[in-house]
């Protein structure tokens, strides 16, 4: 479960909200929608729990944070930068860990007609500068009503992150591993969502995404991360505008236990404000 309420920079035509990158974006799902011409920003900070995943009625407790930087160079294409960090209490175990992931991304969206308009995202990010990872994504938005749009993501991960850590005389704890997030196997990504306008300042939205994780490592789908959300904007000042947000982790946890390959963890539940 996710809690965000996150200050956007807000345009008179502002997208449906900004993501990671402060690029358009539901939460995961990505819009292909128009970008602010510009500078935007975002920042949120949080608590995530995780529940028993080491066989040893483990307990989690992670403070979650994301800032990112986004210029609009036209309406149609688009760079940002974020960073997200995670600090994780271990309890059971007593030792902490934390971690922080760079990315950059590129946004590009173009309309194919009065309803329909289509985008690519590409951005590269890592735990560590030598072992960089992918995404590729294609962005599909649809004006279903005047106040009712559709998005839809479609994509592929190239993912290193496993490799930054594949040795395991490195001497990482199992719960290291959990905080990581890391994983030896390459992903293909989708996510689809609907924003509803109900009023001038007033934005709900509702998305689901799912990274399906592919490769001879991969674990059973059922392990693949998949989530859920819904969420309200608003504009609170003149150049902010708040996200409220729910999100749930409806995947199955895998048992870490310094198991190799590795396969991404995400919290069970977290909330988030900032």
């Amino acid at each position: 479960m996710l809690l965000a309420i996150t200050p956007v920079a807000l345009a008179d035509e502002a997208p449906s909200g900004i993501g990671n990158e402060a690029l358009p974006a539901l939460a995961h799902a990505k819009t292909a929608e128009p970008l602010r011409l510009g500078l935007s920003a975002n920042a949120s900070t949080g608590y995530g729990y995780t529940e028993s995943v080491l066989s040893t009625e483990d307990q989690h407790h992670s403070a979650l944070n994301r800032a990112g930087v986004s210029y609009g160079i036209f309406d149609w294409l688009g760079l940002g930068v974020g960073l997200a960090s995670r600090f994780d209490v271990h309890r059971k175990t007593s030792d902490t860990t934390f971690v922080g992931i760079p990315t950059l991304a590129l946004r590009a969206v173009k309309p194919v007609s009065s309803e329909w308009t289509a985008g690519l995202h590409l951005a590269a990010w890592a735990p560590t500068f030598s072992n960089v990872s992918f995404d590729a994504m294609a962005l599909a938005s649809k004006q279903l009503t005047p106040a009712i749009r559709f998005h839809s993501n479609a994509g592929f991960r190239i993912d290193n992150s496993g490799k930054a850590i594949e040795d395991e005389a490195l001497g990482l704890r199992s719960t290291d591993l959990l905080t990581l997030g890391s994983s030896d196997s390459n992903a293909l990504l989708f996510a689809a969502g609907w924003d509803w306008r109900v009023t001038a300042d007033l934005d709900l939205y509702a998305e689901w995404s799912y990274d399906f994780l592919v490769g001879d490592e991969a674990p059973d789908m059922e392990e693949s991360p998949m989530r859920f959300g819904l969420g309200a904007r608003f504009p609170v000042a003149r150049s902010f505008r708040m996200t409220v947000g729910v999100e749930s982790n409806f995947s199955r946890p895998p048992l870490v236990n310094g198991r190799f390959p590795l396969s991404p963890l995400e919290p069970i539940v977290s909330f988030q404000l900032a």
